[in-house]
């Protein structure tokens, strides 16, 4: 039988104080609660990683497994909750713009900015952030040759992050586009989500679709 697996990537505690975000841990369980509840998906096959378990080398390593959990014919259900950058990021300047210009990026929990004044090289960009074009992509790719894949990302600019190419079995949902930024529904907003705890406001209103509380559009 066909099977339903997912990867679940929240990351809300960044070192940098400033970047924090209430949303991505609480979307993560409420994500995984609704999968299981209305969704069809056994807790076994939800692999989730959250703050301090979502560096770039454990997200690399869950993107790679996850041909590996799956086979012919399953769905595959991949999602993101964090910062996000795109060479169309202007706040993030020396990082942003030696990113491929058809990719946004999710930025792992152990990405450390560089000191004032050093040049960072697009190498040290792949082994930083997770890049649509060079790590997601690919896997994207060899997966909808037999499965049907799924990709939600609530991030800012995260509209080119899984790139329009001509696939066939792919769905892709972004909270915005690729030059735009992201809400985050944090504590003082709470009240206003579907369970009362801080979400992104993509996710909130994805939550809301899965559980069957409001229609999609």
């Amino acid at each position: 039988k066909n099977n339903r697996i997912a990867l679940l990537v929240g990351v809300g505690n960044y070192k940098n104080e400033a970047a924090r975000l209430d949303g991505p841990t609480e979307d993560v369980s409420a994500l995984k609660k609704i999968l299981i509840d209305k969704w069809g998906f056994t807790a076994s096959n939800i692999q989730t990683l959250i703050d301090g378990q979502a560096t770039q080398k454990n997200i690399l390593n869950a993107l790679e497994n996850l041909q590996k959990r799956s086979k012919a014919g399953d769905n595959v259900f991949i999602y993101f909750s964090g910062h996000g950058t795109s060479a169309k990021d202007t706040n993030f300047y020396d990082v942003a713009r030696l990113l491929p210009h058809t990719s946004g990026a999710f930025i792992p929990v152990d990405f450390v900015l560089p000191q004032e004044g050093k040049k960072l090289s697009e190498q040290d960009l792949k082994s930083s952030l997770v890049v649509g074009k060079w790590h997601l992509q690919p896997i994207i790719k060899e997966l909808e040759k037999t499965r049907s894949v799924f990709v939600a990302i609530d991030t800012p600019y995260s509209g080119s992050f899984v790139a329009p190419d001509n696939y066939k079995n792919v769905v892709f949902l972004s909270a915005s586009a690729e030059a735009e930024t992201a809400s985050d529904m944090g504590k003082g907003e709470a009240y206003l989500t579907l369970d009362g705890k801080p979400h992104g406001a993509f996710t909130n209103a994805l939550l809301k679709t899965m559980q069957g509380v409001e229609d999609a559009d």
